[in-house]
């Protein structure tokens, strides 16, 4: 086989490939249906996505389940979707390592970016001895109001003609976020050990609410919560 036929059969191999790597890649891509396609960057904000967007929005959860958020970086399948949404859902924070880099990379883009944490985040914790910004804002229920506030308002920007919906369905959340607040003030009011034991340095924020005290085996990085 000359080198003319040689280079030909090559070049015929490589779109071979690109083609077959293509498609393997687009096999989960969202699928265009009239709804608004979100991507979140981990449970908590995948959560408040799903229930303020319902059936108008198809949400993606960008962690898996069985991934740590802290640690986890999105995949090229991951990437390629976040840039085919109409918008990304953030918390902020050390929870999103790969979150500067994405919103650098989504610049010029179509995308909208929710930061729903930002600027929320008003406290510290010691680990490996250095300071590290505690970003769990979410599992205080009224910080929560206000992340499910700025990502309803995101829906709207993206979805104009349909906001009453959107409002409707953050109203609902800040009922049962109301709701847990309740059971969490009736349930510490008569506490008598204000101590608890808890993995990793995630509760701040509730303990702060509530005037109780977390004792963390590990740092704010150790494990999902």
């Amino acid at each position: 086989m000359n080198k003319k036929l040689l280079f030909i059969f090559g070049v015929l191999l490589i779109i071979i490939i690109g083609f077959f790597a293509l498609a393997k890649l687009s096999k989960n891509l969202p699928v265009t249906n009239g709804k608004i396609k979100v991507s979140a960057s981990f449970y908590p904000m995948y959560f408040f996505a799903s229930q303020i967007g319902g059936d108008k929005a198809d949400v993606f959860n960008i962690t898996p389940a069985d991934a740590e958020p802290h640690d986890y970086e999105p995949t090229t399948q991951d990437v390629v979707r976040i840039n085919q949404s109409n918008m990304l859902v953030l918390n902020g924070g050390k929870l999103e390592p790969w979150g500067s880099k994405v919103q650098d990379q989504l610049q010029g883009t179509n995308v909208l970016i929710v930061t729903a944490g930002g600027g929320l985040a008003n406290k510290e914790i010691s680990e490996n001895g250095q300071k590290i910004q505690d970003p769990h804002i979410w599992l205080d229920p009224n910080l929560a109001k206000t992340e499910v506030a700025r990502i309803e308002k995101g829906f709207e920007k993206v979805d104009p003609k349909d906001a009453i919906y959107f409002q409707a369905n953050a109203k609902k959340l800040f009922q049962q976020l109301d709701d847990l607040n309740q059971e969490y003030k009736k349930g510490l009011a008569s506490c008598k050990q204000t101590d608890f034991v808890t993995s990793h340095a995630a509760f701040g924020y509730l303990a702060a609410q509530y005037g109780i005290h977390q004792i963390p085996i590990s740092g704010v990085g150790a494990n999902p919560c």
